[in-house]
Order: C-alpha cells, then structure tokens, then sequence
C-alpha cells in the first residue's frame, strides 16, 4: 500500500518498516500500545531533537554541512539552513 493510502502516520510508518524489511506482526505489537497512548492526538514533531543536537554538535566541531549531511542521512541544504539558524542563535561572539 502506498503511504498516501496510509490511513494516519503510526499506519504510515508501520508500512514504511514492514517495507524495510520488518516483521509486520512485531511491527504491529510494537506500534499497538504507542497508538492507544496517542489516539486522537496529532502531535508530530517537524524535526528529530536527537539528530539536530547532533547537527549543532557537528557544527561546532566545524565539520562541511556535507560531510553532516551524509552523517546525519539529511540533504545538504538541511545542515545549511541549520547552521544559518544556529549561527543566528548564537549571536556576537
């Protein structure tokens, strides 16, 4: 099935692991508790909190926005635009 006949994003990402290769009966005990704890809420973060630590960290050390990209598996101009925010975050130094 394709995502855009995916019925919500827990259904979305089941398909998407059962795709990748995942056993689709674990897949679906495993997700079973996660939506009865979120049913009826649409909460989906627009950004990995891990991975954008990550970026920043990255940043810091002065790694090229395209050796980040390939580590972190975002696209380059992802990095960009992260570190033109993090560099506006920073301020004066």
């Amino acid at each position: 099935m394709p995502a855009s006949e995916a019925r919500d994003p827990l259904h979305d990402a089941a398909l998407a692991m059962i795709q990748a290769g995942a056993d689709a009966a674990l897949v679906c005990r495993a997700l079973k508790p996660v939506r009865a704890r979120w049913a009826g809420q649409a909460f989906i973060r627009s950004a990995d909190p891990a991975a954008d630590a990550e970026i920043i960290q990255r940043l810091e050390q002065g790694q090229h926005p395209a050796q980040i990209a390939k580590a972190v598996g975002k696209h380059r101009t992802s990095i960009v635009r992260r570190r033109s925010r993090w560099l506006s975050e920073r301020g004066p130094q």
